[in-house]
């Protein structure tokens, strides 16, 4: 990228990568031609929460169609799980084999910072599993974070831009707040889903 006058101009070939890249499921699901039900942001959720827990990470991101690719390949690992009557939704905890548990919280506890704070508590990854506005299929938010190392966190919305938020854990957790303030329902008895890595020592520090 070069910069003249104060505007900024991409080479041919930083164009390409910006284009081959993942921005949301429904751009995914039109470039990759195929008819989907109720979207992808159960799988899409779990392919980048089995990436954080077992260390290889999101480079896949760059690559809209190989991002297709994981993300059906997880879905159908799901569907089968699903068969089986097993708990498919927790797919990337089972298949990294890492010991996880699962609650039910009120919507209304995780539409603040604070109440992030305390659900996620000393749990290094998350997944948020609600009823949005649109009462569709429930969609969902995947967390991470390296509490133990720089206190950042990440956490993945595939219908966000690019889909990872990232920065200081305390920042990431507001903005997960507002995200889910913003798209899910808030009936007084709502509640989501929340499946949690076993604690880590420790918690995330205030601000």
């Amino acid at each position: 990228m070069w910069t003249m006058f104060g505007i900024h101009f991409f080479s041919n070939e930083e164009k390409k990568q910006i284009n081959n890249m993942y921005t949301t499921q429904q751009d995914m699901i039109e470039h990759g031609g195929i008819k989907v039900t109720g979207g992808l942001c159960q799988p899409l959720a779990s392919t980048w929460l089995e990436g954080q827990i077992d260390g290889t990470g999101s480079e896949y991101l760059k690559d809209k169609h190989l991002t297709l690719q994981r993300t059906l390949a997880v879905n159908e690992a799901q569907r089968e799980l699903r068969d089986q009557e097993r708990d498919y939704k927790s797919y990337a905890f089972i298949k990294t084999n890492t010991p996880y548990t699962v609650q039910d919280t009120p919507i209304s506890t995780l539409i603040t910072a604070e109440g992030v704070k305390q659900t996620l508590g000393s749990h290094e990854h998350a997944l948020f599993s609600y009823q949005t506005k649109k009462h569709g299929p429930r969609h969902a938010i995947a967390f991470s974070s390296s509490i133990k190392k720089d206190n950042k966190c990440t956490f993945f919305n595939a219908d966000h831009y690019a889909g990872e938020v990232k920065g200081p854990c305390d920042v990431i957790m507001n903005a997960l707040a507002v995200t889910l303030k913003n798209s899910a329902e808030l009936n007084e008895n709502e509640v989501a889903r929340v499946t949690l890595s076993m604690p880590c020592h420790g918690n995330y520090p205030d601000k």
